[in-house]
Parts: C-alpha cells; structure tokens; sequence
C-alpha cells in the first residue's frame, strides 16, 4: 500500500524510543552534515595539488594579474574570478592539475548556491577533466560530494536562497555516466515511508523539472540538458515514466488542490503526459 503524500495523524501505540542506524536520514540536517563530510573529504585528497604560476593559459584571454589571483588561498579568490576560470578552464586556461586544485573550492561554493558559472557548464569542465578516470580516492570523492548534495537538494523543497533541483541536476546528468543511483535517491524520498515533509519536497522538486515539459515534452527535456550525455538523458526520460513518477504525481494534485503548489503538480502532470505520448 502507497504513502498518502501528507500523513493524517492517527492514535498509535506507543513504543519504546530508538536510535536510529547511521546511515538513516533523520530530517534535513542529516543531509546537510553528509554533504559537509564530503566536502571535507574532497578538500584532504585534493589538497595535494599546488598552485603552477606557469599553467598554459591563452595570453589574449587570461592576463598575469589573472593567475596570480588564481594563486591566492582557493577561499580567497574573487568569485568572478573564479566564475570566469570554470567558463575556460582546460581550455584556454589551464590543465586538468588545475582544476584539481580548485575543485573542493569550485563546489563548496556551488553547494551553498554562491556560484555564479552555470552548474552544467561545472559538469562539463569535470568530463573533460575526464574525472570518472581519477586515480584512487579522487573520483569516489567527487562522486560521494555529488551524491551529498543531490540528497541534501531532495531534502527541502524549492524556495528562495536553495538550490534549484534543476541546476543541481543539470551538473549531475552532465557530469555523470551514470544516473541510477542518483534517481535512486530521488525514488527513495518520493516514497520516504512515515516522512510526509520528504515525499512532498521530492514530489515538488519533480514538478519543476516535467512542468515546463507541458509545452515542449520530450524535446524539451533534452535541450534542458544540451551538454549532457545522450544516454544519460535517456536514463531520466525513461525513470520519469515510471509508475512511482505518476503515483506521486497524482497523490500531490490531490493534496494540493487549490494552492499555488497544486497548480504547479497539475502542469507538471501535464508535462508527464505530453512525455508518455512520445517515444
């Protein structure tokens, strides 16, 4: 038997209290404190890549004073600088060390929404990288800070001054080869048994991604991921035509009936529709 969307308090027996195991999220700040363990981490393994004053730049892009506030403390560095630096990094400036050396910085500040490069284009600069083939303790790095801040995106509902599930999916979908264990996750707080406020903060996330698809489907879901990999859209077209997808989906409309949210899942319904009828 389904969740409903928002739990109707019902007299229960009253049972003993318990601890939960470690690695059950017990409210938002479970989340919260994974992410900061994963950025922690990320920032010891990569802490051995120095800062190179004679890193390949294109002189008529990247000027002197450019690199040499590349060299300051990562924390220090102005942030249009290094908004800037994503934009041209193992392009026109710099290699692969490089960015290394940037990187626990780079999504620090792209975790705390303080990012001003789009976070697809992040995604991007990371496959080129070629990060997937990381020497050991790199890429599971990078991999579990992903991981942490999609779970910690899922765990509060969109809103002001949080990150949009959809910038943050679009870094993931663009970086990655692979979207199961991330759909995974998002499943799991669709369906977060006893956890109304994560069901109906997963079930949001997902009507702003299939609400603007009312108006251009299949297609559309594409070209809101233009730097990702085919395959790996392909893994989010045939998840969100999943029955738990469309059971949420319908739970919520009811729930929300006549509020700016229901509104929302109504067009996102939509949106699912006009994508089922494509192949």
């Amino acid at each position: 038997m389904t969740a409903p969307l928002l739990d109707r308090p019902n007299p229960a027996p009253v049972a003993p209290p318990t601890t939960p195991p470690a690695d059950v999220d017990t409210g938002p700040e479970a989340p919260t404190r994974q992410l900061e363990l994963a950025l922690t981490d990320l920032a010891e393994v990569f802490a051995v890549y120095p800062f190179r004053a004679a890193m390949p730049v294109c002189p008529h892009c990247v000027s002197d004073d450019d690199v040499r506030l590349l060299g300051r403390h990562p924390q220090r560095i102005p942030a249009p600088l290094l908004d800037r630096y994503i934009t041209k990094a193992l392009i026109t400036w710099g290699d692969e060390v490089d960015l290394k050396r940037l990187l626990p910085e780079i999504l620090e500040r792209t975790c705390a929404g303080r990012l001003g490069a789009p976070e697809p284009l992040l995604g991007a600069r990371l496959r080129r990288a070629g990060w997937l083939e990381w020497p050991a303790a790199e890429a599971p790095a990078v991999r579990r800070t992903l991981r942490a801040a999609w779970l910690d995106t899922l765990a509060t509902g969109p809103g002001p001054g949080r990150p949009p599930a959809m910038s943050r999916l679009g870094l993931i979908v663009t970086a990655e080869d692979d979207l199961s264990p991330y759909l995974d996750l998002w499943e799991d707080r669709l369906e977060a048994p006893g956890n109304p406020t994560a069901r109906l903060h997963a079930v949001l996330h997902l009507a702003d991604l299939l609400a603007p698809l009312a108006s251009g489907g299949r297609r559309r879901l594409a070209r809101s991921f233009p730097l990702a990999r085919r395959g790996v859209v392909g893994q989010l077209d045939q998840w969100l035509r999943q029955p738990v997808v469309i059971r949420r989906l319908a739970h919520a409309a009811d729930a929300l009936d006549r509020t700016p949210q229901g509104a929302l899942v109504t067009q996102a319904r939509q949106g699912l529709s006009r994508l089922r009828s494509e192949r």
